[in-house]
C-alpha cells in the first residue's frame, strides 16, 4: 500500500498536466529547521535541501499540484553513551547523526492576489502525501539506521513576487510534519524555500 502511494501521486499529476492551461513551475533551494522530536535526534537547521513544486490553476484563485523535495540534517554528538531507539543495544563513542527525507505531496493552494497583473502574489494552502524519512546513527564502525514512509500534512504559505511576465521570486515556508509509524516517530520540521518559479 506504502509503496504503491507514490505512483498514484504521479499518474494524478500526469492527468492533471495533460489538461493544464496555466502552470506554475517552481524551482527552490531548501532549508529546513528540525522540530518536535526530530529536534530530539537531532538540532541543527539543515541547509542542504532543494525542492521542486508544480501548481496548475483550476480557477484565478485555487491551484492544485505536486511537490518533490530531498533534504539532509546532520549533527556529531560527543562522546557519550547511547542506547538504541529499541533499547536493545547501548554503545559508548562519538556519535554521528543524519536525517534523510523525501517528501511527495499534492498540494492545494488559495492565491490572494486580486488579478495577474498583481506584483506580489501571497497564497496559503496545504499538502497531503507520504515522505520516505531515514534516521542513521554512525559510531565508529557501526551504523544504526531507521526508516520508513510516512503518512504527512504539511500546511504552507508563501508569494510569488513578479519580476516580468511569466518570470517570479518564490517564496515559501511549509511545516512538514509525517504521522509515526511501527518504525518511525513522527518527524517534523519547517522548511523555508527560497527559489524562481515560472509561469507558462
Amino acid at each position: 500500500m506504502r509503496k504503491a502511494l507514490p505512483i498514484f501521486l504521479l499518474l494524478l499529476v500526469t492527468v492533471v498536466v495533460s489538461r493544464a492551461q496555466q502552470n506554475t513551475f517552481a524551482l527552490s533551494y531548501t532549508i529546513s529547521f528540525p522540530m518536535g522530536s526530530t529536534s530530539d535526534f537531532l538540532s541543527k537547521t539543515s541547509f542542504r535541501g532543494s525542492t521542486v513544486d508544480w501548481r496548475y490553476a483550476l480557477k484565478p484563485n485555487v491551484q492544485i499540484g505536486a511537490s518533490v523535495g530531498w533534504y539532509n540534517f546532520y549533527e556529531d554528538r560527543s562522546f557519550n553513551s547511547y542506547t538504541s531507539s529499541d533499547g536493545s543495544t547501548v554503545a559508548s563513542g562519538k556519535q554521528y547523526r543524519y536525517i534523510n527525507t523525501v517528501p511527495i505531496l499534492i498540494l492545494a493552494d488559495y492565491s490572494f492576489a486580486s488579478s495577474d497583473e498583481q506584483k506580489m502574489k501571497p497564497f496559503a494552502g496545504l499538502g497531503i502525501g507520504t515522505t520516505y524519512t531515514r534516521q542513521d546513527t554512525d559510531m565508529g564502525q557501526f551504523t544504526f539506521r531507521d526508516d520508513d514512509w510516512q503518512f504527512t500534512l504539511a500546511p504552507e504559505a508563501g508569494v510569488k513576487i513578479g519580476f516580468q511576465p511569466g518570470f517570479n521570486g518564490y517564496l515559501c515556508a511549509r511545516y512538514n510534519n509525517s504521522f509515526s509509524t511501527t518504525y518511525m516517530d513522527t518527524q517534523s520540521y519547517l522548511s523555508l524555500n527560497i527559489g524562481m518559479a515560472i509561469d507558462f
